[in-house]
């Protein structure tokens, strides 16, 4: 729990969900736009902000123009701790203009302090990362072998406590992938794990899928 909380003299004690909508058809929109709906953007601002959650960074799996990264980082401001956000996106370069993505995501993500913005993927920075997160959005390649591995990465980085995201597991057609490991997951009960279990939290916001941890957990293996 983060020791020395305290609100940005600047930002309004509470963040509302028709001030993400204004802020999202606005600048957002115009300039480095979410992905995310404004009801997804809310729900993990709170998640982030929260300052009864563990210790630890904030990680993003899939940048992308840096709107999501901003609102991870002003909650992650407004918890008062110093804190990381790690965003991180491959800018393939199959994708069109992979350079000017990466150049407005770095526009964006300069607006905010404790952004650490890297151009790889999550297998590889666990590989050299020694850092533990309190939260993580998978939000990158949709494909089902991409996010089973993005999710076993995750499973490793974020303290038990924490909080990890999945983004289009539901009612997003071009990502059946997300969607596949998902209901994998809930059919299974949860991930076990040593000392519990990472458990779907119960809750539908738009597209996402939202694992909590659980010191007591019955569920079987995921992919067994």
């Amino acid at each position: 729990m983060c020791p020395n909380r305290w609100r940005c003299a600047n930002l309004s004690d509470f963040i509302t969900l028709d001030e993400v909508c204004q802020r999202m058809r606005g600048r957002f929109f115009d300039g480095a736009p979410s992905l995310l709906d404004a009801e997804e953007i809310l729900h993990l601002y709170e998640i982030v902000e929260d300052g009864n959650a563990p210790d630890g960074d904030v990680l993003e799996v899939g940048a992308h123009l840096g709107g999501t990264t901003h609102f991870l980082a002003e909650a992650n401001v407004r918890r008062g701790c110093e804190e990381r956000v790690w965003a991180i996106d491959p800018y393939p370069a199959e994708f069109p203009n992979p350079v000017g993505r990466m150049a407005m995501c770095f526009s964006e993500c300069s607006r905010m302090p404790n952004i650490s913005l890297l151009c790889t993927t999550l297998p590889f920075l666990a590989t050299v990362a020694r850092r533990a997160f309190r939260f993580c959005l998978i939000d990158g390649d949709h494909t089902y072998d991409a996010v089973r591995a993005d999710l076993a990465c995750a499973l490793a980085m974020v303290v038990h406590g924490g909080t990890i995201a999945l983004h289009d597991v539901r009612n997003e057609p071009s990502c059946a992938g997300a969607a596949q490991v998902w209901e994998e997951i809930v059919a299974c009960g949860g991930i076990p794990a040593e000392g519990g279990g990472w458990v779907p939290d119960g809750s539908e916001i738009g597209r996402l899928g939202i694992l909590k941890w659980l010191d007591a957990f019955g569920g079987k293996a995921h992919g067994a």
